[in-house]
């Protein structure tokens, strides 16, 4: 089944070659040879020249439409052995065509290390906009982490470029690249005025190895946590669920295969797991990567006991207090989560029961004391996003 999906590929670039180097000029030679004709048949020859060409535009677009399905088809195969037809399909033909994009969007879906050898040459500054996108989403998945690796071509494609959704893509490979022992820049980045470069920032930190975590990422995930609702928290809570829930440790995280010690110091040298793309055209392609990127770095979740923060009282006190001093949407954010007046907020270690931190939190008080519709105290309880 993989094979046929390369064979359709190749049978689509042969078609369309076959048609273009051959029928076509056979039927333009055809047409202008009726030119040189007296002139009844001149125009003659004119319409059917005409009728030639209307012919081989329909015809041109549905073995374009069927190269573009082939492309998409054989992608979602991910066989490894369709790399290289895909490789030569952005080497040797037409990047305005749609089917070298569905190429393109094929290895950039690839989890084939040698994918990320065709996309790489597309990571530099001077690409803009789907291909450079393309190229960073490639990176993320197959490109290889830390210094020596990719880091420094996807964090400069994040600089340099002005294409908002590409700088954010790259921004999602420079932090997927990251490795743990360089996390502390990701904390920093979880205060980013950009919603969605934060919420990568909280992604990230979310995929340390449970076995190895630092206390400081938990404490840098309930500071984004209590503040303003948005993005940026949504990604802190699928985080913080996935750092502290029921499950194994390390599962998609980075240290080796599904948590496992991999190379110096127990660092793999494999890229944390990236769910691929869904399928991109060449033009209204920003919508579908932005819903991509939001579905990977604030998934869907299943809220924690309130006793899972138990551990990190405080820290969180930490968070809140923290919060409390910071923007006044913060401040109020951080005032919101505060169902009683026996639960102070403060640096004091607060119960988590005792505060309302849905929904990452499953509530264990009575409804109207957090806040339900209709309470008096309605106003005043969180009103974070629902999770997606």
């Amino acid at each position: 089944m993989q094979r046929s999906g390369v064979c359709l590929i190749q049978n689509i670039g042969t078609q369309h070659e076959l048609f273009t180097g051959l029928d076509l000029a056979g039927a333009m030679h055809d047409a202008m040879l009726k030119q040189q004709r007296p002139a009844a048949p001149r125009r003659d020859a004119g319409v059917e020249l005409d009728k030639v060409g209307r012919a081989t535009r329909e015809i041109l677009i549905e073995i374009e439409d069927e190269g573009q399905h082939a492309a998409h088809a054989a992608g979602e195969l991910d066989d490894p052995e369709a790399v290289a037809v895909f490789g030569d399909l952005l080497a040797s033909s037409d990047s305005s065509r749609e089917s070298w994009y569905a190429a393109a969007w094929s290895l950039a879906r690839s989890s084939a290390p040698a994918a990320a050898e065709h996309m790489r040459r597309f990571a530099v500054p001077e690409q803009e906009g789907l291909i450079a996108t393309l190229a960073c989403a490639a990176l993320a998945r197959t490109g290889t982490p830390g210094s020596a690796g990719d880091l420094p071509r996807v964090s400069r494609m994040a600089a340099q470029t002005s294409h908002a959704l590409q700088r954010r893509v790259c921004s999602f490979a420079e932090a997927a690249l990251t490795p743990d022992d360089q996390l502390d820049r990701m904390y920093d980045r979880l205060q980013a005025a950009d919603p969605t470069l934060a919420a990568i920032a909280a992604w990230r930190i979310g995929q340390v190895d449970r076995e190895r975590r630092p206390r400081a990422a938990v404490a840098a995930l309930l500071r984004r946590y209590v503040g303003v609702p948005g993005l940026a928290r949504d990604a802190s809570a699928a985080a913080l669920a996935r750092q502290l829930g029921p499950g194994g440790p390390g599962v998609m995280g980075v240290m080796g295969v599904m948590g496992g010690p991999g190379g110096p110091g127990g660092l793999s040298s494999a890229p944390i797991r990236v769910a691929p793309l869904p399928p991109v055209r060449k033009s209204g392609w920003e919508i579908t990567v932005e819903r991509w990127l939001t579905g990977v770095i604030a998934p869907d979740y299943t809220p924690l006991g309130a006793d899972a923060l138990m551990p990190f009282r405080v820290e969180l006190g930490q968070a809140l207090a923290a919060a409390q001093t910071g923007p006044r949407a913060e401040a109020q954010s951080a005032k919101a989560l505060q169902t009683a007046a026996q639960c102070p907020l403060g640096p004091q270690a607060p119960e988590p029961a005792c505060l309302d931190l849905r929904p990452l939190v499953r509530p264990s008080v009575p409804a109207e004391r957090v806040g339900a519709p209709g309470s008096p105290d309605s106003s005043m309880a969180a009103k974070p996003r629902a999770t997606r």
